[in-house]
């Protein structure tokens, strides 16, 4: 076992990062297989070490990010807008809650009046 094999170095687990191991299993048939402990991810070959390293090896292709500074600058207007939003909401709510507050005690004084 070891993190890599001839001129064939190993990845490193795609979904928690650690290393990984390859590994020849002898018992009844050659079988070449790289594996992960932590996450049990494995990918096995019956007899070709090098199609088993690439094919562990192979990763998908990220899409672009976009630039860290274009992106904080996305989030921060969503945010301004949503503050905006949600300080209009508050204060029409607010206005109706106070006006139906302020109608509810001039009719309790009315009452108490009469």
């Amino acid at each position: 076992m070891s993190d890599a094999v001839g001129a064939h170095a190993l990845l490193p687990c795609p979904f928690c990062g650690r290393s990984a191991r390859y590994n020849r299993d002898h018992t009844t048939e050659q079988i070449h297989s790289v594996s992960c402990s932590p996450c049990g991810l494995y990918i096995s070959d019956d007899d070709q070490p090098d199609s088993c390293i690439a094919a562990w090896n192979r990763r998908a292709a990220l899409p672009p990010s976009p630039p860290a500074s274009d992106e904080l600058d996305r989030l921060r207007a969503e945010n301004e807008r949503l503050r905006s939003a949600l300080t209009e909401i508050r204060d029409h709510a607010g206005g109706g809650i106070r006006a139906s507050r302020l109608a509810r005690e001039a009719l309790a004084k009315e009452s108490s009046d009469v």
